[in-house]
């Protein structure tokens, strides 16, 4: 029998959704659909946080969360 491999994550999320607003309804069913596959607390995306997001200085913690709290970071834009 195989085991499985441990959780090496120890980040707060495997995801970041990052988009211009053009691309939110779009964006919002990947979330979505990440959402059911990970867990909703593993998929950053604005409006799962908006409550934690409410802060003077997002711009710095949104750069905390893009760089130090997020394995993959999903970039969505024009092509």
């Amino acid at each position: 029998m195989i085991e499985p491999l441990p959780q090496l994550n120890t980040k707060r999320f495997q995801v970041a959704l990052s988009y211009a607003g053009e691309h939110r309804s779009f964006v919002e069913s990947v979330a979505e659909q990440l959402s059911r596959n990970l867990g909703q607390n593993r998929v950053f995306y604005y409006r799962y946080y908006e409550a934690e997001l409410a802060r003077p200085n997002l711009d710095t913690y949104l750069t905390k969360i893009y760089q130090e709290d997020t394995d993959l970071i999903a970039i969505f834009r024009e092509c």
